[in-house]
């Protein structure tokens, strides 16, 4: 019985080690399972950080070099547009000159004929004021001095008037060319 006591024993024992060995390694298989399923989340989650840095990274680059482009082109441009401006101003202020030094050209003609043409004496008017009035401008337009103020008052009225006219013209045309070029700019 004793031997016998001892091989149930033995067996026993042999059989409780099996059991323990199959709870351990199934114990093992899950937790190695677990570690496994919480590494494979931490490194999806350091990937997707790693993909967003890169990401950015990229975005931020390819908005700088965007930027250095657009700013050449715009640059090109606005040299270009400033270039228009000038030349379209330039041709603007030599064409005034021109009718300007026309219209001198003429008012001097038609002046310089009036004077030696012109009677001495205005012809009386049937009215006495009237007549007066007419002899004081007579004699105001025949004396030189009063005469040249007067032609440069109205050459330099004419010449504002004309000025304001070509500015407004100019900036005019200045805003719808940049309004053009803004809109190509945003098209872009």
């Amino acid at each position: 019985i004793r031997r016998r006591n001892a091989t149930l024993s033995t067996a026993l024992v042999l059989i409780q080690a099996r059991v323990r060995g199959i709870q351990a390694r199934i114990s093992f298989n899950s937790s190695i399972a677990s570690v496994m399923k919480v590494q494979g989340f931490v490194r999806a989650i350091l990937q997707r950080r790693r993909y967003s840095a890169i990401r950015h990274g990229i975005i931020v680059f390819q908005a700088r070099v965007r930027g250095v482009q657009e700013r050449a082109v715009l640059g090109g441009m606005n040299h270009a547009s400033l270039l228009i401006q000038s030349l379209s101003r330039g041709v603007l202020v030599r064409c005034h000159l021109r009718e300007l030094s026309s219209k001198a050209i003429l008012v001097q003609h038609t002046w310089s004929s009036y004077r030696e043409h012109a009677p001495v004496k205005p012809p009386p008017v049937a009215k006495e004021p009237t007549m007066a009035s007419s002899n004081r401008l007579t004699n105001i337009l025949q004396t030189p001095d009063t005469f040249s103020r007067a032609m440069i008052k109205i050459q330099c009225r004419l010449r504002a008037d004309r000025e304001r006219q070509d500015y407004l013209t100019l900036r005019k045309g200045t805003v719808v060319l940049q309004a053009n070029v803004r809109g190509i700019q945003a098209r872009h």
